[in-house]
């Protein structure tokens, strides 16, 4: 880390003008806005941490869990996509959630998602992210955003909207309210970026960025060699994510000729899921939201994986009992679990990567054999921007159930509990329900 003899603003800004209109990009975290132990914002302020809830429906194979537990474990097959990241990964195995007499898939759904299982299938209380993010995200341009992946339903219909992961409670008002996902990446894009729905607003984009280069050289002169590493790679990022959604457009038709809807074939989840996790590395990046849900399928999840079978879906094959099938959907979607952990470890914050800043907490209703009210899957990935956290290690849940899990991450991300409500009766004292294995 070098000396800092200048600063500059978090909320610094590079200008442009196009045909006579000032447009401004919002930077990313440079060396130059850090105190010069990089441990802080130059103002004193903390750098940001982030959340990403992923979920996805009808849980992982019996073969998910490695055997060994503390930091020795090894990876299993439906892991290896993750293998580059194992050293910040926790996996929690024996996580168990009580019988209540809903549907089994509902119960441990509610649970997993807010630390508290209702009476009815409908959520009662505020979804984990959004408490964190009324901590972490209350005053960035998005408070939270959600995303989707898999067009995919609750194939029993246990939940009243399983296309909704999140799910906020405004003081004053009556019930909770429910955040639509977007799943379409061109969509989010445009709304969050305000890109474009088609070829030739694409191009004023670009010509948009172009103007901004110009006083991205004046910044280029002020700054250190990283830190004009981190600008070239945040600009090409946005160039990246512009490329995809054109390269969809050039693959169809001429785009001067018939307008194209901008959206990636609903069976193309690699794609999406690609797109989904430039999108959200390029907010946190630019600091618009420091919180992002992923729904990647819906509990008991209707999803079909066709190289796995081209007919049956994936809680079809878990009632099946078909173990080899199940754990190759597990692979795929650990695969995709893996694009959003990649991105967010290739992006260049401060002296960090941005994956060291952000927790990503992944969680399911469900363990292959199927109904089950134990081994609910949890995987954390990411060091939550502390440097107490320990990563790495498969933790033996005891049967404890997802809250103690939650209080984990709560505690990772240097959040107070106090005011979290969930109702695990066993857990009495908020601030020490957390694994204490893990700090």
């Amino acid at each position: 880390m070098f000396l800092r003899q200048k600063r500059l603003d978090r909320r610094t800004i590079i200008r442009g003008a196009i045909n006579g209109s000032l447009v401004t990009l919002s930077l990313p975290l440079l060396e130059m806005m850090l105190n010069d132990n990089g441990t802080a914002l130059a103002q004193g302020q903390e750098i940001p941490k982030r959340f990403v809830l992923f979920f996805f429906g009808a849980g992982v194979s019996n073969d998910f869990f490695p055997t060994a537990f503390g930091n020795t474990w090894q990876m299993t097959t439906p892991l290896q996509a993750l293998a580059a990241h194992k050293a910040q990964i926790n996996i929690m195995s024996n996580v168990s959630v009580p019988n209540r007499g809903l549907d089994p898939h509902a119960t441990k759904y509610f649970m997993q998602l807010s630390g508290s299982s209702p009476r009815t299938e409908a959520h009662s209380y505020a979804t984990l992210d959004q408490y964190i993010a009324e901590k972490i995200s209350a005053k960035q341009t998005y408070k939270s955003v959600q995303l989707r992946i898999s067009n995919s339903t609750d194939s029993d219909g246990i939940v009243e909207r399983s296309d909704i992961l999140s799910y906020q409670r405004i003081p004053g008002q009556t019930g909770l309210v429910p955040l639509p996902p977007e799943i379409d990446p061109a969509a989010a894009f445009n709304r969050i970026f305000g890109g474009v729905p088609d070829k030739r607003e694409f191009m004023a984009k670009m010509l948009m960025i172009n103007a901004l280069k110009e006083d991205s050289k004046r910044l280029m002169s002020v700054v250190g060699k990283n830190d004009k590493y981190i600008i070239d790679e945040f600009l090409g990022r946005i160039n990246d994510i512009g490329k995809v959604i054109d390269d969809k457009y050039n693959s169809t038709c001429d785009p001067n000729a018939i307008r194209v809807p901008a959206k990636v074939d609903v069976n193309s989840l690699d794609e999406r899921m690609q797109l989904m996790s430039a999108i959200t590395t390029h907010m946190f990046q630019c600091d618009l939201t420091r919180v992002v849900s992923i729904l990647h399928s819906a509990p008991a999840s209707s999803q079909i994986y066709p190289t796995i079978d081209p007919v049956n879906h994936h809680h079809e094959l878990t009632h099946r009992s078909d173990a080899v099938k199940v754990s190759g959907i597990s692979g795929i979607i650990m695969s995709h679990l893996g694009m959003l952990v990649s991105s967010l470890a290739n992006a260049v914050e401060g002296d960090h990567k941005l994956l060291q800043q952000t927790l990503v907490y992944a969680i399911s209703e469900e363990t292959f054999p199927f109904h089950r009210f134990t081994r609910v899957p949890i995987i954390m990935i990411g060091g939550a921007g502390n440097t107490a956290f320990k990563t790495g290690y498969h933790v033996d849940a005891a049967a404890s159930t997802p809250v103690r899990s939650a209080l984990t991450a709560l505690k990772a991300l240097n959040i107070d509990p106090t005011d979290w409500s969930h109702d695990d009766t066993t857990i009495t004292n908020k601030a020490t329900g957390h694994y204490a294995e893990l700090f």
